[in-house]
């Protein structure tokens, strides 16, 4: 008796999404990159300066400030576009000084750093304030239940979660 073999399935895999911790760094990266654009004359636009500030970027990884990192990226990518323009630079010809920028930073701290600083597979934690106020009966079920609801939601990322109670402070008499 022959036994059939069923057909492999394959399943696509699922298109990446940004994490919310990714764009708030994407977010933080553009507002430094418009903050070196308004400081206009004070970013000089040489390749010098790229090299300080990679050691601002590095400085920040070893501090661990992911503020200080994601500012020195912020205006490593102005001043390479900067460098760009002033190098006549037409498009699809070479590597963006932007792009030879990241990559250079990337290389230098590797992989993994880099996507941790940039948020890219980073930690959530979500936290969850209710107020348990005897008045607010109604609500606290309410908000247990939408808590509960997204505490059980399967995920691929693991989440910490934090509940913090808080109510009315009591009176001195």
């Amino acid at each position: 008796m022959r036994r059939s073999s069923k057909p492999a399935t394959t399943t696509k895999p699922k298109p990446a999404t940004p994490s919310n911790k990714f764009l708030g760094a994407v977010d933080e990266i553009e507002k430094a990159l418009y903050e070196a654009q308004a400081a206009g004359s004070y970013y000089s636009h040489t390749t010098a300066k790229l090299q300080r500030i990679k050691k601002n970027v590095k400085l920040a990884t070893q501090k661990r400030s992911h503020q200080f990192f994601r500012q020195s990226i912020g205006h490593g990518l102005f001043t390479a576009m900067e460098l760009d323009k002033t190098k006549g630079r037409k498009k699809r010809q070479s590597k963006s000084q932007a792009r030879k920028f990241l990559d250079a930073v990337k290389t230098e701290l590797g992989d993994a750093v880099f996507e941790t600083f940039m948020g890219v597979h980073g930690d959530v934690t979500l936290m969850f304030a209710i107020d348990d106020t005897g008045s607010m009966g109604g609500e606290i079920q309410a908000a247990k239940d939408i808590a509960t609801s997204i505490v059980k939601h399967p995920r691929d990322e693991v989440v910490d979660f934090i509940l913090s109670p808080f109510n009315d402070p009591g009176t001195i008499k």
